[in-house]
């Protein structure tokens, strides 16, 4: 005990001390306020008693994760106080407070780990001390791992009705766990679709919701909110997005008529609107004859723009009232010959000559 007490220029390695049958550390680098050399190798399995060993030991950030401590009846002022006391590391004091849970332990032992904080990680091995060892333990609590929102987005920028939405939330979390996402999707500014996600890695962009049926003509905002089962972040909002309108589409263009030289050719089409708009407030038609442009803005095709044995072609877009559908084009269709012939004069063949008997 107090070996090195006061020895505030001393920093030489002690690593291949033999430590085994020492019973008492107290102070024993208390205010060796330039020492930080490890210790990880020592045995204190038959140490009692570890109060104030590195107190005002400033510089000390060791792994002390290996250490027995199962004969440890003593650890007040260990780190010093909470509030004046040294820190190590989290993830150092994370490790130590897992290690030192792997031996078994006295109970009801007072622990000073100073200003040291811990993450989730660490939390596991503190909540056996405190629980199954009866151990009092002051620290300085468990570091601040409230996630940091990074990101909230809508793809794509431009959705039509028709488009598959997709929901992107992205956040940081400092010891490295998974975060999940709260969630909610404004419409005109009224919440439309809220949740909450599975969890994804930090620090990566999360599609977490696919929307489709967005409303013609509507806003939307994404809101997301971090969380990694204990904290949760501030909000964030993506950019807002307006929805267009789906054009509408042609889906058959065929013929009404069988296609005969020597009468008039009308098309019939069908269309549809995912908005529930009328698909066909105008409409536009093109008529091809050996795939050239005969006529135009009209269903029906006349005698006299094609002959038997022609390729006829209709095309048909249609509008909205605000887009254009695709042209749709028929399948090419060859003209028929079905007229009869026509017998235009008569010829009387006389019979042959009656027998004389």
């Amino acid at each position: 005990e107090h070996a090195f007490f006061g020895a505030s220029s001393f920093n030489q390695p002690l690593n291949n001390w033999t430590t085994g049958i020492v019973r008492n550390t107290t102070s024993m680098f208390e205010n060796a306020t330039n020492f930080d050399q490890p210790l990880n190798t020592w045995n204190l399995k038959d140490n009692l008693d570890i109060t104030y060993m590195f107190k005002g030991a400033i510089s000390f950030d060791q792994n002390l994760s290996s250490w027995n401590l199962s004969n440890i009846t003593y650890a007040g002022g260990f780190l010093g106080n909470n509030i004046t006391g040294q820190t190590l590391s989290t993830d150092y004091y994370d490790a130590l407070l897992n290690g030192w849970t792997l031996n078994t332990l006295q109970n009801n032992v007072s622990f000073d780990a100073g200003q040291s904080k811990y993450s989730l990680s660490g939390l596991v091995g503190r909540n056996i001390l405190t629980g199954t060892y009866n151990w009092t333990i002051t620290d300085g609590g468990l570091n601040n791992v409230t996630p940091i929102i990074i990101s909230a987005r809508i793809s794509p920028l431009y959705p039509t009705s028709s488009t598959n939405v997709q929901l992107f939330c992205n956040s940081t979390n400092v010891d490295g766990g998974n975060i999940k996402y709260i969630y909610k999707l404004y419409m005109d500014g009224a919440v439309n679709i809220s949740g909450t996600s599975i969890f994804y890695p930090q620090a990566t962009e999360s599609n977490i919701l696919n929307v489709t049926g967005l409303i013609r003509g509507s806003n939307y905002t994404l809101e997301c909110q971090a969380n990694n089962s204990l904290f949760f972040s501030s909000s964030i909002n993506s950019t807002n997005i307006t929805v267009t309108n789906s054009a509408p589409v042609v889906s058959l263009v065929n013929f009404t008529t069988m296609l005969e030289y020597n009468k008039n050719i009308t098309l019939n089409y069908n269309c549809t609107d995912i908005d529930g708009d009328t698909c066909n407030v105008t409409s536009e038609y093109r008529w091809y004859v050996n795939n050239n442009l005969t006529t135009q803005n009209t269903t029906l095709l006349g005698v006299g723009n094609y002959t038997a044995g022609n390729n006829i072609t209709a095309s048909v877009r249609v509008n909205d009232g605000y887009n254009w559908s695709n042209w749709y084009n028929s399948s090419s269709t060859i003209v028929m010959d079905f007229v009869a012939p026509v017998v235009s004069t008569m010829k009387t063949i006389p019979s042959s000559a009656t027998t004389q008997s």
